[in-house]
């Protein structure tokens, strides 16, 4: 004998074979963009300060940081011109107090990264452009940075003069003393380029956002998926992809673009000014291959349907959907569960505790690891505490309120019948006349029957008059089972002749339009057919049109490197060059103007067909990247071309559709059939429900009291609402128990040990 009590479960769970949602995979390197990239700090401004021997201007949001203060101040007394553009005057309060009357300030310009230019007028000129202005007011702030190439350094001065002489609102020209701002004295200020003027930004990067490549630190909100996106790990709204990756390190604002290549500051206000840059092509070529470097060495790698076991002891993660929280993959972790509550003896002590846990032991982020081991608390069934003990038998006075009841309920379903017959539609009255009049003889008699039927008391009765009563209860119940099935038959059949009619008219009515339909059809398709020599016509010209227009607008280095009937720049030098170095650069350059022209004129007279076959001569790759004018114009004759065949073969298919349709509505009038023919159907087993008529099988039951054994001795049968509980308290009443249980449909618990 054993007492059945709650057990503790030991188990192991290996998840090693997981596949893991889309996650970011931490590796050991991270970006690095100092190849590309300056990474400065205020001692790295003031020495900027110091190098300046003639001039030295400075564009900031703000200037807080005493060291570069007292830094200008002293190149200012040393005779540089010092020029400062500073956002607000109230936040800059403390430079203007300490450095108007020694520079040239202004202020009221709001600004995104800074500029520093020195001795901009001299061979010596120099200039950086810094993408975070933060390290001008926050001591050991650094920022990203770039060296500025000549021509930029000019382009940067013109915007800071454009910026200072027109976009400020107050001068200092003596200490603390805001004036009147002058003019530049030479008018209007031309600059060569505006991007880095006052709310021009956004509209400069369209082209770049149009055909975005790469980007770092934000998308700005672009649209797709297609480019390369490197952030920071604390990133707002991490869209996770492939292209994607994440740093644990700061990262500049770079755009990479077909159309162009930026830096831009690290924080980017399209209202304000900012202090960004459009690459040259050799600081593109460089910082494409940083940035593609550091795409590939950034902390945060995007893996997709990874498997738990490729992560080592340790590994730490980053799920795509919650880039802001770390998790980390440990070998081997250790879990209690929470206590489980068995719903069947056999459960308890057969189903192991894995299956029995299964609700608790799912895979879960916060809990990584390769293996865990569970431990668990496995409790048997416990009878409720509001079970009450359970009663057998019904009590002999409810035995003839059960058979006044079964009377009651047959009384219902004659009347239900004689309500139905009673309000029979009168458009089924017809069919239905010859039936009705012949089922009222017998009617009488069922009526008669359960009469003397509920006046006989049960109660009182012998037990074979029970048993005579018993079979005149299920003779009468079958006869008016009869009644209502054949009630329902017969109205049944009314009602479907009355469908045939009407689906007979609704199938001739489609049959009609389908043939209608068809023949509009094959009129459109005649009409498409006869129309498609004109619209490839049409697509040619178009092709023709675009391929000139894509030929007037190649360069005239695009031009030299292409190929076309055996056309070289040597038929176009005179056979014996001019010695003199001018007359012989000038018939190089004549030569070269001729080859051009050549090329063009070439191209200019190819037809559709020609320029085809030349295209097939250039490599495809190299074809779709310089020639994109002439590669779309391919792309879109080759797109209208097959639009025609699309239009031709829909037509098609609707003309094959329409004549399937309209045989398949011939069909389904054949099939309807010519004459009425009645099928039975769920019509009438659905009418004898609402009758309350159930199979013979079930309602053929005889009177007999109802009886039950009690459970085995020892064991205790309990009831909670519908329910039935047998209580036991050892193995040894197990195999007799499941058989009581079974029969008085009851399941098999211990009593709460609590």
């Amino acid at each position: 004998m054993a007492v059945i009590e709650a057990k503790c479960k030991h188990f192991r769970i290996d998840y090693s074979k997981k596949v893991l949602p889309a996650l970011f995979k931490k590796q050991d390197s991270d970006c690095d963009f100092s190849e590309g990239l300056l990474r400065i700090d205020s001692e790295r401004v003031k020495e900027e300060i110091n190098k300046s021997a003639l001039t030295l201007v400075i564009a900031t949001d703000q200037i807080r940081d005493q060291k570069l203060i007292q830094a200008l101040q002293v190149k200012a007394d040393s005779g540089v011109r010092i020029y400062l553009l500073l956002g607000d005057k109230n936040v800059n309060q403390m430079a203007i107090d300490a450095l108007s009357g020694r520079c040239l300030v202004r202020t009221g310009v709001s600004q995104k990264g800074a500029l520093i230019l020195r001795d901009h007028s001299t061979n010596n000129a120099q200039g950086v452009l810094v993408m975070n202005h933060q390290l001008f007011t926050v001591v050991g702030e650094q920022s990203w940075a770039i060296q500025l190439e000549s021509q930029q350094i000019d382009d940067s001065f013109r915007s800071f003069c454009k910026l200072f002489w027109e976009y400020s609102q107050d001068e200092y020209l003596l200490q603390n003393q805001p004036e009147k701002k002058a003019t530049h004295p030479n008018g209007n200020i031309i600059t060569n380029h505006s991007h880095q003027l006052c709310g021009t930004l956004k509209e400069c990067l369209n082209e770049t956002f149009a055909s975005i490549q790469g980007v770092s630190h934000t998308n700005f909100g672009t649209k797709g998926n297609t480019y390369l996106l490197l952030l920071k790990v604390n990133s707002p709204d991490v869209q996770a992809r492939h292209g994607v990756a994440l740093s644990d390190t700061s990262i500049p604002s770079l755009l990479i673009s077909e159309q162009g290549n930026w830096l831009l500051p690290d924080s980017t206000d399209f209202n304000a000014t900012n202090w960004c840059l459009r690459l040259s092509d050799q600081q593109s070529q460089q910082l494409v291959t940083t940035y593609e470097n550091a795409l590939e060495e950034a902390a945060w790698q995007y893996k997709s349907k990874v498997m738990l076991e490729e992560f080592g002891d340790k590994q730490t993660l980053r799920f795509a959907d919650q880039s802001d929280l770390v998790r980390q993959v440990e070998q081997q972790r250790n879990k209690e569960l929470e206590p489980i509550s068995t719903q069947s003896i056999d459960s308890f002590l057969n189903d192991e505790p894995e299956i029995l846990a299964q609700s608790q032991i799912g895979w879960q982020r916060d809990f990584l690891a390769h293996q865990i081991d569970y431990k668990v608390m496995v409790h048997p069934p416990y009878c409720p505490q509001e079970a009450k003990t359970d009663g057998l038998y019904a009590d002999w006075d409810k035995a003839e309120q059960d058979w006044q009841e079964r009377l009651s309920a047959l009384e219902h379903q004659q009347q239900l019948i004689d309500k139905q017959q009673a309000n029979i539609a009168d458009k089924l009255k017809g069919f239905l006349q010859g039936f009705l009049l012949g089922q009222g003889q017998s009617v009488k008699k069922q009526n008669q029957e359960l009469l003397e039927l509920k006046q006989w008391s049960a109660t009182q009765a012998t037990p074979a008059e029970r048993e005579q009563h018993s079979k005149r209860f299920e003779t009468l119940l079958e006869s008016v089972q009869v009644r209502g099935q054949s009630t329902a038959t017969e109205m049944d059949k009314a009602k479907q002749n009355q469908q045939w009619e009407e689906k007979q008219q609704q199938l001739e009515k489609q049959r009609d339009n389908a043939k209608s339909v068809a023949n509009a059809k094959k009129i459109e398709l005649e009409s498409l057919a006869l129309g498609k020599p004109q619209s490839q016509s049409e697509a040619e010209k178009t092709f023709i049109h675009r391929w000139k227009k894509a030929v007037e607008s190649l360069s005239e280095e695009q031009l030299k490197n292409l190929k076309v009937h055996d056309i070289e720049l040597k038929l176009f030098l005179p056979k014996d060059m001019p010695e003199d170095k001018e007359a012989k650069q000038a018939a190089s350059h004549q030569a070269s103007a001729d080859f051009t022209a050549a090329i063009k004129s070439a191209f200019l007279a190819m037809d559709c067909e020609a320029a085809g076959e030349w295209r097939h001569s250039i490599k495809e790759k190299v074809f779709k990247k310089h020639y994109v004018a002439m590669n779309r114009a391919f792309n879109d004759h080759q797109q209208a071309l097959q639009k025609i065949e699309r239009d031709l073969k829909a037509a098609n298919d609707d003309v094959d559709k329409a004549r399937r349709a309209l045989a398949s509505a011939e069909q389904a009038l054949t099939n309807h059939g010519l004459r009425f023919e009645y099928k039975p159907n769920n019509g009438t087993r659905e009418f004898g429900q609402q009758l309350g008529l159930k199979s013979s099988g079930n309602t053929k039951s005889r009177f007999d009291w109802p009886m039950e054994d009690l459970p085995i001795e020892g064991a205790e049968l309990k009831a909670d609402g519908k329910q039935r509980w047998l209580v036991i308290n050892d193995t040894d009443q197990l195999e007799q128990a499941r058989k009581d249980a079974e029969r008085l449909n009851a399941v098999i618990c211990v009593n709460d040990p609590a």
